[in-house]
């Protein structure tokens, strides 16, 4: 009967000792996820044709910075475009802003 609650009271003190871990190594993740560098998220507005004759002068500047958004104003803009990560293209609506791609194929590809 002894050997038997020895064998009962190792089993629980290697539990607790799992869990404490556990717990440390949770605890450990939390303070490094919150103090961990995040990435800077741009917020940077560009703005076509009034600060940008093209849209991919726009796209080029706000990928350059590390992201950014660039408003397109209404009107028909002949050119094509390599969107890039970090860069979200507005336009001011449906049926307002176009892009035509100057008859050149697609008038846009991203990236």
């Amino acid at each position: 009967m002894i050997k038997g609650n020895q064998y009962l009271f190792k089993s629980i003190a290697i539990r607790k000792a799992n869990i404490s871990i556990f717990m440390l190594m949770l605890v450990l993740f939390m303070i490094l996820t919150y103090f961990t560098p995040k990435p800077a998220v741009a917020d940077n507005d560009y703005y076509v044709p009034s600060d940008y004759p093209t849209i991919q002068s726009a796209i080029n500047a706000a990928f350059a910075a590390g992201g950014g958004i660039v408003h397109v104003s209404a009107g028909t803009y002949y050119e094509n475009i390599f969107l890039m990560n970090g860069v979200i293209l507005n336009g001011e609506g449906d049926n307002v802003t176009t892009i035509s791609g100057n008859g050149q194929g697609s008038s846009g590809h991203c990236h």
